[in-house]
């Protein structure tokens, strides 16, 4: 028996009161036609999809995700043709909490520069999917409390210094994992050079949790330029 794709949308009424629809293929149907009415006045609080979207419903996705100032939860699969289609996309999404996205199978995937999220964040994970401002976008996102950044070759390049300072001014930050590919291939992009500046250290101040994969030098060289007094697991 093939397995039904299922997508959870959250609706939210006020602080007290939400409802989780657990909605089949012709019910998204029905809710991403209701988000087109005047009289639709409900935010959407998430839009999940833990498969790889099939074509004939991406057009549902991305009725859901044009929502963006309404979208607080996202947590998707990304195809080509889905990254394609975020450049349709206008606007930040300034409502939003918790991103998840991760690629088809084993392939990078670069977002839009235009792909931008408001200073609400509050768990980022990434696996495989690039964002061409990821430390600026990190730099503006002072209440991340959960960070994970997963076999992302341009994440690869970036030097310690570029992600210790673009984790500045966290201050509830308290998981961090990051994994480098096992390979990186040579894309055009300098490696990370070599620094002897000192430079101001970054505090981390309720960072307990760091995973890490990837060289040791990259390692020593980012632990050099934060401070965490509570971190006790590496």
């Amino acid at each position: 028996m093939s397995q039904v794709e299922t997508y959870r949308i959250y609706f939210s009424t006020g602080p007290a009161s939400s409802t989780i629809l657990y909605a089949w293929n012709a019910c998204l149907e029905d809710f991403t036609r209701s988000l087109a009415s005047p009289a639709y006045r409900r935010a959407v609080r998430g839009i999940s999809n833990a498969r790889s979207p099939a074509p004939k419903d991406e057009d549902n996705i991305m009725a859901a995700l044009k929502q963006s100032g309404r979208v607080s939860s996202i947590s998707l699969t990304v195809t080509s043709s889905l990254r394609e289609r975020f450049y349709a996309i206008e606007g930040p999404f300034s409502e939003l909490e918790d991103l998840v996205l991760r690629s088809q199978d084993d392939m990078q995937q670069t977002l839009p520069s235009t792909f931008w999220w408001g200073p609400r964040l509050r768990s980022l994970h990434l696996t495989r999917i690039a964002l061409p401002a990821l430390p600026q976008l990190l730099y503006s996102s002072r209440d991340l409390v959960d960070i994970q950044l997963h076999d992302i070759v341009r994440v690869a390049y970036l030097s310690p210094e570029e992600l210790a300072n673009g984790l500045s001014g966290m201050s509830q930050l308290r998981s961090l994992s990051l994994r480098h590919p096992s390979s990186v291939p040579h894309l055009g992009i300098a490696p990370w050079p070599s620094s002897s500046a000192v430079g101001e250290r970054v505090t981390l101040p309720a960072l307990t949790h760091l995973k890490f994969r990837g060289t040791s030098g990259f390692l020593s060289r980012f632990m050099d330029r934060i401070s965490s007094p509570l971190l006790a697991d590496i």
